[in-house]
């Protein structure tokens, strides 16, 4: 039996189900190669999926 942890995470923007390598236990998540937004720049308490992230951070200019 194996005792790896598979969490999914979902888009508060888009619904998107994804997979989040922090909340599976993993030491790093795709997330953790792009530039970090500021809590000001988001409404969201969860994370977004790859393309909206991509999406805000284009809109913020970053």
């Amino acid at each position: 039996m194996s005792s790896e942890i598979h969490e999914n995470s979902r888009c508060p923007k888009c619904g998107a189900e994804f997979r989040c390598g922090a909340k599976s236990g993993e030491k790093t998540c795709w997330c953790m190669a792009q530039p970090v937004l500021a809590d000001a720049d988001t409404d969201a308490r969860d994370c977004y999926c790859p393309q909206c992230l991509k999406e805000l951070l284009a809109s913020k200019g970053i």
